[in-house]
């Protein structure tokens, strides 16, 4: 059985990569759950998602400030360095 990151999704994921890789997100935020759902919309498949999946952690690696704002859309708080 194969499950879906969303209802709507382009690309299907094995339930072990939607668990190791959504489910996971999903425990430390809802919003960054999302965000690796919406990756899958853009994939040709689960190596294309993996990369992209990547590619994300990466760009939240490199600029966690822009990052934030980017993809959560949260407002530069004074405290952010």
């Amino acid at each position: 059985e194969r499950m879906s990151c969303e209802k709507q999704l382009d690309v299907r994921l094995s339930e072990e990569l939607y668990k190791a890789v959504i489910g996971t997100a999903a425990k430390f935020h809802e919003d960054l759950r999302l965000q690796f759902g919406l990756l899958s919309e853009d994939c040709t498949d689960e190596n294309d998602y993996l990369q992209k999946s990547q590619e994300f952690i990466q760009d939240l690696r490199n600029d966690l400030k822009y990052a934030v704002y980017e993809y959560f859309q949260v407002k530069h708080h004074k405290d952010m360095v």
